[in-house]
């Protein structure tokens, strides 16, 4: 069990997701948050006040803001939403490279524990204010996602319910939807590249050497299962799995430029 003190130093006692400082009064045990409720430093980072209490369901600063000013509101929903989503893009195309190139060296290791936290992080942060925006929370569970069945997994537009016009209002939309998209589009491919580094014989959390598909004798965590990368012979196709993970990442870029022409549009309506 990793000590949160010792997660607080390592991130600098600033928050992974906002960049915030803590302040010298914060709860050491309140400033964690834990992807894998493991209790592993492999997925344990550092959260500010703000965003614990978002992460553990408050209601986001820019929803508060919409009842008084719908524009201000909308537009720092999207900074927010485009920003940390942003980030997500990069760490997650860092980590298809670093995994496709070779675990071995110790700095890469490490650069794949730093992004694999940084991923899992911006990608709860970023359900949780699509969450407060209206999207139903089975369209942000990468099982129950259908990407063809969209336009029915907004329950409520928030800024359906302002003095903002129709057009605006399904701009946002438009841009909801693209953002889920993603969402699922990047949890596709760190799921890949997850089966590539258990496939490789190591822990897809804390990179440990794993045997025959074993639970890792570190974290605990479960192997990844290979079956649907075996050929004909029941030989792992590791070439198969590497291209996937090229595919879909080409994927999420395409998607990330289509959200990126979506958000500028919608600034341009908020900002009238």
């Amino acid at each position: 069990m990793t000590d949160p003190i010792d997660v607080l130093d390592r991130d600098g006692r600033r928050c992974v997701n906002c960049d915030a400082a803590l302040t010298a009064d914060r709860d050491p045990d309140a400033s964690v948050w834990d992807a894998g409720e493991r209790h592993s430093g492999a997925e344990m980072v550092t959260v500010c006040a703000d965003c614990a209490a978002l992460l553990d369901g408050a209601t986001p600063a820019w929803r508060d803001r919409l009842a008084a000013d719908p524009a201000a509101g909308g537009m720092a929903f999207l900074r927010t939403v485009t920003k940390t989503q942003g980030s997500v893009v990069a760490d997650v195309a860092a980590l298809a490279t670093e995994t496709t190139g070779g675990l071995d060296d110790a700095d890469v290791r490490r650069e794949y524990r730093d992004g694999r936290r940084r991923s899992a992080l911006g990608l709860a942060v970023v359900d949780r204010h699509l969450a407060a925006a209206g999207v139903e929370r089975s369209a942000l569970d990468p099982l129950d996602f259908d990407s063809s069945a969209v336009e029915h997994l907004v329950s409520e537009l928030v800024l359906a319910n302002t003095d903002l016009g129709q057009p605006t209002v399904e701009a946002f939309e438009n841009v909801l939807t693209t953002a889920m998209a993603l969402q699922h589009q990047l949890r596709t491919v760190l799921d890949l590249v997850e089966t590539a580094v258990s496939v490789e014989g190591r822990c897809h959390v804390c990179l440990e050497s794993i045997l025959d598909g074993d639970p890792c004798p570190a974290c605990g965590e479960p192997a990844r299962t290979a079956e649907r990368w075996r050929d004909a012979t029941g030989e792992l196709d590791t070439a198969d799995l590497y291209r996937a993970i090229t595919s879909h990442l080409e994927t999420a870029s395409e998607t990330t430029t289509q959200l990126t022409d979506q958000a500028a549009s919608l600034a341009d309506r908020l900002a009238v």
